[in-house]
């Protein structure tokens, strides 16, 4: 287990894209932000990702709170509203 946290943090540490989350946590204490999907499955496989988006679960907020902090930092779109599926880019 502690190798396959390792290769997720270096993930992290090595796309631009996912600098937010130290933020984001820091901001939220209370919250739990897991980084799922695809680029998991690259990273625990040790696989080069060709994802381009990542898909997050965020527990421990209300959605207000997450449509706030997203949405002063760039676009965000909610795309599932039956899901609670927002898109940030």
């Amino acid at each position: 287990m502690e190798r396959e946290v390792t290769r997720i943090s270096k993930l992290q540490s090595s796309h631009p894209s996912l600098s937010f989350i130290d933020e984001f946590l820091i901001d939220h204490p209370t919250a739990n932000l897991y980084l799922v999907g695809g680029a998991i499955r690259d990273a625990l496989l040790s696989k080069k990702s060709h994802e381009r988006d990542y898909d997050f679960v965020v527990t421990g907020l209300e959605s207000t709170d997450i449509e706030s902090w997203f949405g002063s930092r760039g676009e965000f779109n909610l795309v599932g509203q039956h899901f609670g599926v927002y898109k940030f880019m």
